[in-house]
């Protein structure tokens, strides 16, 4: 969850413990042309204050001729591309919910389906893209302004319908800016824009995120301000009005940002690193930003300058639902004061030159050609600076090995060089012991492989049943996702008894060990994911166990519903490892360990993948929650598509004879075909 003023929150709901039925998702021209915007004013039993009219959701949200409404920004800041159109379900009135919702159960998931649920009768949502819900102020409610990423399936009583939901919770007059910021979450699943501190730097070695972008609506602070170029091309809304800088550069004319018309609305600059568990810095994004439009309360913008931002994207199994925070860069640090003050001073003014030494790119800001900035933009050659940029290859630079060695690599020991392509030299190494890219420890005299989580999705699957006996035995799985890596158990009393449970397969391709190693130990290593809540657990010392199973997947790579039933047998499964008491365990932004016992090592394959599950003590033990209580319990994981913290397999095993040994296997005596390369 992040902040919008201190008072306002927005939560990302497709981040929820248990995803929504379908995880929401970005079509290509979802949010191009009309968008059709029903706004409903809605109150509840405990509270009936009718203080909205239609008159404020026009002048608010539709009326493009008002220059501060959201119908308005988005013509706008889309160089005409997108719009609001208002729905013709649009009445002035106030529905009113038969429901008390003391404690803001409209902010949740299921809460939200049943808005929809009570205002079927009324309402026909088959035709909506957006629904914007204003409701009575709620301090419960921790928000003022919150909104589903993407759209949403909804099953009504006239049909399927797909649609996003943003609530305003009693919102103060003018709402504009506020449907704009929300209508970036939705239309394109845009984070908030924040600054980037680099102290006296522009960038540097010790950077983070602080404060928020002044200049851009999606700012935790929601001012005025167009998205900026991250967030306009994840919507879309640059047509041929960016260009893409390849080889060693150029110059470009760069027109003022908020005007219409074929010119140039942006540059941007290949510029990728590590940023987070989630994301990567991608790309330098250079624009031309004036005081015009919906940038006019920005005076500063009057001098002449190029803005820079840096992007950030989430790994691909996020993409789909979010996209990664814009990062504005300070051309000119420190230039005085609070950090409010400084991030008034940031263009990189006319004669003013950029340079980001590490990725060996240079930004000139020029002068002016007629009503375009020139802005010119230098790549030179990473290799040869002294810096090992990984980004771009690069196992060492020079001197700079980044703390390897020959043992570090696989080898025995030896002295480590690096070659004139920034890659190894291991020429001084010697022998070579474990496979290529394994890890040699002199002290135990073993090779370690590390493998992290296979498969282009993650890979939960959860079962949704009125009962527990159905929940655990049926074969196939109700629910999907792709989202995160999600193990948790959940039992609801309330109506109709409810049984959740869900179930992680974690497959490894393990095939580049080498074939017949001699396995010594194994571990396999989870981090808990801090989006959203990563832990729950209502009755803590109870059956809240990690249980670690073999799974019988007959394609690892996919995910089917039919794939709920390779977690068997049902009762009673063999177990690989030691079980994780999760109330004992847990800490926030904690790693799990499970340390694979003498049946979790015989699961370990040499030519093909390692089947690893994760199931429950309640599921694995058939044990039902207290009669009549609801009960939920659940980790989610970072995902499998992480490179810095998803799921990893650790194998130590025997190191190989030298070269020219042969080593004598069950089947006899053979060299090893282990040369083979690792897919990480």
């Amino acid at each position: 969850m992040s902040c919008l003023r201190p008072t306002l929150l927005t939560l990302v709901w497709t981040l929820a413990l248990l995803p929504p039925t379908v995880a929401s998702a970005f079509d290509p021209g979802e949010a191009l042309g009309p968008q059709e915007t029903l706004v409903t004013f809605v109150n509840f039993a405990n509270d009936r204050t009718v203080n909205f009219s239609g008159v404020d959701a026009f002048d608010f949200v539709y009326d493009a001729s008002n220059p501060t409404s959201a119908a308005a920004y988005v013509a706008e800041a889309s160089y005409g591309r997108a719009s609001l159109v208002q729905s013709f379900q649009f009445v002035v009135g106030q529905f009113e919910a038969s429901y008390d919702d003391t404690n803001c159960l409209v902010r949740t998931e299921s809460g939200t389906r049943q808005l929809v649920d009570e205002l079927d009768n009324a309402l026909d949502f088959r035709t909506l893209d957006r629904w914007i819900v204003v409701i009575p102020q709620n301090p419960s409610c921790g928000f003022v302004g919150l909104s589903t990423l993407g759209k949403w399936d909804f099953d009504t009583e006239l049909g399927p319908a797909e649609f996003s939901v943003i609530l305003l919770n009693g919102p103060s007059a003018p709402w504009g800016p506020l449907v704009s910021h929300e209508l970036g979450h939705s239309m394109g699943g845009l984070q908030h824009s924040e600054d980037w501190e680099c102290g006296s730097e522009t960038v540097g070695a010790s950077c983070f995120a602080t404060g928020t972008d002044r200049y851009d609506v999606m700012a935790a602070s929601v001012n005025d301000g167009h998205y900026t170029p991250t967030g306009k091309q994840r919507l879309e809304w640059f047509d041929t009005q960016i260009a893409d800088v390849a080889g060693a550069g150029g110059t470009y004319l760069i027109e003022p940002y908020e005007t219409t018309g074929p010119g140039l609305k942006a540059i941007r600059i290949p510029a990728n690193g590590a940023y987070d568990d989630y994301r990567v810095l991608d790309d330098y994004w250079v624009s031309y930003r004036r005081p015009l439009g919906f940038d006019a309360g920005f005076p500063e913008l009057a001098t002449d300058g190029a803005m820079i931002h840096l992007g950030t994207q989430f790994f691909p199994e996020f993409s789909t639902v979010a996209h990664g925070a814009s990062l504005l860069l300070d051309a000119r640090p420190n230039g005085g004061g609070s950090q409010e003050v400084d991030s008034q001073d940031v263009l990189l003014e006319i004669g003013e030159t950029f340079v980001d030494p590490d990725r060996g790119i240079t930004i000139e800001t020029l002068g002016l050609v007629g009503s375009a900035l020139e802005v010119r933009v230098t790549v030179t050659q990473y290799c040869g600076n002294g810096a090992i940029e990984t980004a771009n290859g690069e196992d060492c630079d020079g001197i700079a090995l980044g703390g390897a060695t020959c043992s570090s690599i696989g080898w025995t020991g030896g002295t480590l060089g690096c070659d004139a392509s920034c890659h190894f030299d291991t020429t001084a190494c010697g022998p070579e012991v474990c496979a290529p890219g394994d890890v040699y420890d002199e002290t135990t005299g073993l090779c370690t492989a590390t493998f992290l989580g296979a498969g282009p999705v993650d890979m939960s699957l959860y079962r949704n049943a009125s009962t527990m006996f159905w929940a655990r035995t049926l074969t196939t799985a109700t629910l999907l996702t792709a989202s995160r890596g999600s193990i948790g158990f959940d039992q609801n009393f309330s109506g109709t008894t409810r049984t959740i449970i869900s179930r992680l397969n974690i497959p490894f391709d393990t095939q580049a060990l080498p074939d017949g190693a001699v396995i010594d130990s194994a571990t396999l290593r989870l981090r808990y994911d801090v989006f959203g809540d990563p832990y729950s657990n209502t009755h803590p010392e109870s059956a809240d166990d990690l249980v670690l199973v073999q799974t019988s997947d007959p394609d690892p790579m996919t995910r089917e519903e039919s794939d709920y039933g390779v977690f068997l047998p049902v009762d009673a499964p063999p177990e690989g490892a030691p079980r994780v008491d999760v109330s004992e365990t847990w800490v926030a932004n904690g790693d799990v360990a499970f340390p694979l016992n003498a049946t979790g090592l015989s699961w370990i394959q040499d030519q093909g993948f390692t089947l690893l599950g994760i199931r429950t003590g309640w599921d694995v033990d058939d044990v039902e929650g207290p009669p009549g209580e609801e009960l939920d319990f659940g980790v989610n994981f970072v995902s499998t598509n992480s490179p810095i913290s998803g799921p990893r397999l650790e194998v130590a095993y025997q190191p190989l004879p030298e070269p020219g040994v042969a080593w004598m296997v069950a089947s006899g005596a053979g060299l090893l075909a282990w040369m083979r390369r690792r897919r990480r």
